[in-house]
Formats: structure tokens, C-alpha cells, sequence
């Protein structure tokens, strides 16, 4: 079970209700003491977990499914466009803001519903690949923000591209606001060396990388790390926190907010390795 809403019902639905949350409740989440109430900041409903499913890919609302990364990443566009509303779903429309998701899901209705937002994929369309951005369809200085949660670990080296076109992207003063997975060692460690021609080749249950170097060298790269979701979902590289705090400054943004510390009232698990980085375009 991922939770229950504080529903306004007569009594006796309300705990025909809860007798059947805690009969589908696994046996795990039952006899924990520490359940915990939180509100989704996405859609604004109440949830009731346990303590420790308030994690960074768990503690899912139970209406909108938004987890703990999801709702630190809203979290930051609220704060950032809508101090005053943390809850996307209760902010006031600002269709003057331009937004473009990479690969968003979960609350991209609500985003499309309070801005000129479009959500973007690397492999279908509407396409937007971020190391070979067709500026005709995407031109210079038109963003206002752009949102990029888990996505550049698995952008195609070298990651210095992706992160030069977001700044070409944003209007003066715009913002990324991206998530990556992350360490706290002192630099981005990229798990494949001089990519030319590469590929991914099958062998047996393993898939494995074929690398040709410009040189002619041969590489070959096993123990692959592909995470779930659409499009190329080869881990490239693991970032560490100041490694990206140096690429964005290297594109010519700055690291205008750090989220990093827990939002309780909305189950948001922050942490100096998990984190939200808000990274502006000077003006």
C-alpha cells in the first residue's frame, strides 16, 4: 500500500476504508510504528506512510504516484516560480513561463496546466536532444526552465555539451533544475574512456560496449549499468556533487539554489547527496 488520503467521509465508510487499507497493507508496513503523515506539494493530497518508505524513489502519493525525487524536484520549481504556493496543483497559472521537461513524468499534466510547458523525449517525439539541439526548433534564449531529473548520467559523452546547450537554451535569468545520482567524492567518475564508434552487443545474458577508438584501439566494457525507463538508459557516467557543481559553472551557469536538507511536511528525504541543484543563466 502507498498511502491514504484524509478523506471527508461519513464514519462508517472511513473505516470500511481503513479496514481494507490495512488488509492489502503489506505485513512490513503494519507493525511499523512510524507511519508519518506528509502532503504531495505536486498534487496536494493528504498521505499517511511509514517513516522509511519516505525515501528517494519510494513513498509514493497515492493519487498523483509522485515519490520522494518527484516532489523535491516540484518542490524547487514552486519555490523557484510560486513562493507563496508551494502546491503546484493550488499555484495560480503562469503561462508567461516557458518550461521544457526531459523525459518528465508523473507531473507533467500539472506542469503543462500551470505553464507553457512541453515535455521532451531523446527517442520520439516531441525530441529534444540535448548534445545536438535543432536550434530551429529550439532557439536560443526561449526558456524559462528547463527540468532534468536523472537524465544527464545518461547523456552520450562528452557530458560538456548538454550542459552548453541548456545555457543556450535558457533566456537570461532562466534556471535548470536537475537531479542526478551522486557522490560525495571530489569529481564525476565517466565509466567509458574515448567513446567513438560504439555499440551494444549481446553475448549470451550480457550485453556488453564495443568501443573503436579514433586511434583504431578496441575497447569492451561488461558489468553495464542500464536503469529503467524509456530511451538510452545506459548509465554513462556517476556524478559526484562537486562534479557537477564544475560542469554547470564550466557551461557558464551558476548554482543559484542547493535543496538539500528534508521537507518533512511534504515526505522529501534530502540530503548532501541527494539533492536538487538549481543552476541559473546570469542575466
Amino acid at each position: 500500500m502507498v498511502g491514504i488520503g484524509v478523506l471527508k467521509r461519513p464514519a462508517r465508510p472511513c473505516l470500511r476504508l481503513l479496514r481494507r487499507v490495512m488488509e492489502i497493507t503489506p505485513l512490513a508496513d503494519r507493525v511499523d510504528p512510524q507511519w508519518t503523515p506528509f502532503l504531495c506539494n505536486v498534487c496536494g493530497l493528504s498521505n499517511y506512510l511509514p517513516l522509511r518508505r519516505l525515501s528517494r524513489e519510494d513513498g509514493h502519493c497515492a493519487r498523483c504516484r509522485c515519490y520522494g525525487r518527484l516532489r523535491s524536484m516540484m518542490y524547487a520549481v514552486t519555490a523557484h516560480f510560486s513562493p507563496d504556493e508551494i502546491i503546484l496543483a493550488k499555484m495560480k497559472p503562469r503561462k508567461d513561463v516557458r518550461g521544457v521537461g526531459c523525459s518528465d513524468w508523473g507531473y507533467t499534466a500539472l506542469l503543462a496546466e500551470k505553464f507553457d510547458y512541453v515535455n521532451t523525449f531523446y527517442d520520439h517525439e516531441p525530441k529534444l536532444n540535448l548534445c545536438d539541439v535543432d536550434w530551429s526548433r529550439w532557439p536560443p534564449d526561449s526558456v524559462d526552465f528547463i527540468t532534468c531529473t536523472d537524465v544527464l548520467e545518461h547523456v552520450e559523452p562528452p557530458i560538456e555539451g548538454a550542459f552548453a546547450n541548456m545555457r543556450l537554451l535558457l533566456k537570461p535569468g532562466g534556471v535548470a533544475i536537475l537531479t542526478v545520482p551522486a557522490t560525495l567524492e571530489p569529481a564525476t567518475c565517466e565509466h567509458f574512456h574515448d567513446l567513438h564508434d560504439w555499440r551494444i552487443e549481446k553475448e549470451g545474458k550480457q550485453r556488453v560496449l564495443v568501443n573503436r577508438r579514433r586511434d583504431g584501439t578496441i575497447d569492451r566494457y561488461d558489468n553495464l549499468c542500464f536503469h529503467g525507463g524509456e530511451g538510452l538508459t545506459l548509465e554513462f557516467r556517476l556524478f559526484s556533487r562537486q562534479g557537477l557543481i564544475d560542469s554547470i559553472q564550466t557551461a557558464g551557469l551558476r548554482p543559484a539554489t542547493i535543496y538539500e536538507k528534508p521537507v518533512e511536511a511534504h515526505g522529501i528525504s534530502l540530503c548532501a547527496s541527494n539533492f536538487v541543484l538549481v543552476a541559473q543563466k546570469p542575466r
